[in-house]
């Protein structure tokens, strides 16, 4: 091959077909990487027209996006210049956490909650809540045996304001049980009532089990419990009474498990076992924090 064949060989087409090629001696210039391939006019396909489609749908797509938040940027809505506190939207919540904290045995800290939210029933013209806190407050100390006349007093006092407390059953002061008038309590409550009288113990465990308010299964727990060792039925009232136990032990409730414990006690009559249980319960009583409430 001769040296002008070699050099025509090297030369890639572009050089070729250019004009420039007979401008100036360095247009005919050999590339740098003789046998580097030329490199293609186009390295993506022709547009097929999906890519332009895509392009536009997205183009659309922002001009909507904008438009949309066009609105967002003008004025808002106008808002009251007294806007209800949000402590008033909290009695309910707080009346739970008092009860919790009195369950707890942190009685003090139950104590301001509790006055926390009579005080937002109040400020809601809302005695008929009011007075239910206090009634609520009246039966925890019931259930531990203790004196809390006060409270019932002035649930009565709050509900007799004028306004009709529908929800409110307060207990009958001349009658021998606190709630003597069953037709007062609620379907639930005459249910369990209804299977206790009856002695199905053992339907009263399976129902409670499944029961989505651990306060009332916890509370119905011991009720039956209690029936059933008035009846003699002693397998029962250990079922009934482990059980409660258990959800007692979960929820954190101090208060209820010294109750449970108390009851187990009756029915155990192993001497170290008695005296065991009598050591947990003394545990127990130094974890509640006292005050008055």
């Amino acid at each position: 091959m001769t040296q002008s064949e070699d050099s025509g060989q090297i030369l890639n087409v572009e050089q070729l077909s250019s004009p420039a090629n007979n401008a100036h001696p360095l247009a005919m210039r050999p590339p740098l990487f003789p046998n580097k391939p030329p490199c293609p006019r186009h390295a993506l396909p022709q547009d097929s027209g999906i890519l332009s489609r895509g392009r536009g749908l997205m183009v659309t797509g922002l001009i909507l996006a904008l438009l949309c938040s066009i609105p967002a940027c003008g004025p808002s809505r106008p808002r009251s210049a007294y806007p209800p506190p949000d402590i008033l939207g909290m009695a309910e919540t707080q009346r739970h956490e008092f009860i919790h904290l009195f369950l707890q045995g942190r009685w003090c800290e139950a104590q301001g909650m509790f006055e926390r939210s009579v005080e937002s029933y109040k400020l809601q013209d809302d005695f008929c809540g009011a007075a239910h806190n206090h009634l609520i407050a009246w039966k925890l100390h019931q259930y531990v045996h203790l004196e809390a006349n006060h409270h019932l007093a002035a649930a009565r006092k709050l509900a007799d304001t004028g306004l009709s407390c529908p929800a409110l059953h307060l207990p009958d002061p001349a009658a021998d049980h606190p709630f003597a008038d069953e037709d007062r309590l609620g379907t639930r409550d005459q249910d369990f009532r209804r299977l206790i009288d009856q002695g199905a113990f053992m339907t009263i465990l399976q129902r409670l089990r499944s029961e989505r308010d651990p306060l009332f299964a916890s509370v119905y727990g011991r009720k039956a419990a209690q029936a059933a060792l008035k009846q003699g039925d002693m397998d029962s009232a250990q079922a009934l009474l482990h059980q409660t136990r258990d959800l007692d032990a979960r929820q954190g409730w101090i208060v209820f498990l010294i109750a449970d414990w108390n009851m187990l006690l009756e029915v155990t009559t192993d001497p170290d076992r008695r005296r065991e249980i009598k050591r947990r319960i003394v545990l127990l009583q130094e974890r509640i924090q006292p005050c008055s409430l």
